[in-house]
């Protein structure tokens, strides 16, 4: 029996560090890609030719101003002063200031759903284990573009959820339902637990986590501490495991 606890506790630990390390592998993926959408090509061709890292500051300099300010408020002469580009520049790919927040909107919505996609490993069935990885995957755009989660949260509340989910079905339609269940095995649910709603309590629960992380980075403007990150989700779904799994 100790010997069969011992080879368990054994895979266990060659499991953890095995999804460690994927993780770890898709957040550096993320962190250093020179893709401007890490998960498709929208905007890609708008961008062709153009140097990634200064690609890379013009948006999050535009997702800062946006954030900050009210649409109106909101001013291009801040954007390229942030981004140290000219005005001549920005305007030869946005030719107003309204086309430049359509094309984040665009931008905000599909590239987290682009990214997933992308980076998941759809051959894990515990569905905790790929709520951890799709935290990691999370952290890791928020973490190129610290300035979206601030921005898609504004969107929200200008927008109906109506028109939100129309965007996101027209460009991956079913994809929660997708993400959240292809795959996965629900009979290590207790038998009193209905599968939808826990999923739903554990998504709430890294998320609002996930906002509160962001939140702090923003504010502190520090990078994302991964190790930290990685530590606090495990306890939080280990918690979660407890109450749902057999």
């Amino acid at each position: 029996m100790n010997k069969v606890r011992s080879l368990s506790g054994a895979t266990n630990k060659i499991r953890s560090w095995l999804l460690t390390n994927t993780v770890n592998r898709v957040y550096n993926e993320i962190d250093q890609s020179s893709r401007f959408c890490l998960g498709g090509d929208y905007l890609e061709d708008l961008f062709k030719g153009f140097d990634p890292e200064k690609r890379d500051r013009i948006v999050n300099a535009a997702l800062k101003e946006f954030s900050v300010n009210t649409f109106k408020k909101a001013s291009t002469n801040n954007i390229v002063k942030e981004a140290g580009v000219s005005k001549g520049l920005l305007y030869h790919y946005f030719h107003s200031k309204k086309e430049l927040y359509d094309h984040l909107e665009t931008f905000s919505l599909t590239t987290m759903i682009d990214t997933i996609l992308e980076h998941l490993d759809w051959a894990e069935k515990d569905i905790f284990e790929r709520i951890k990885q799709i935290a990691i995957i999370k952290a890791g755009v928020l973490n190129k573009y610290p300035y979206m989660a601030a921005f898609t949260k504004n969107l929200f509340a200008e927008k109906s959820m109506e028109e939100i989910k129309a965007i996101i079905e027209e460009h991956s339609p079913d994809i929660n339902h997708e993400i959240y269940t292809k795959g996965i095995d629900f009979s290590l649910f207790k038998e009193d637990v209905p599968p939808d709603k826990a999923i739903k309590m554990i998504q709430w629960t890294i998320e609002k986590y996930g906002e509160e992380r962001v939140a702090a980075m923003n504010l502190s403007d520090q990078a994302l501490d991964f190790d930290q990150l990685m530590k606090e989700v495990d306890e939080y779904l280990k918690v979660l495991k407890l109450a749902f799994y057999k």
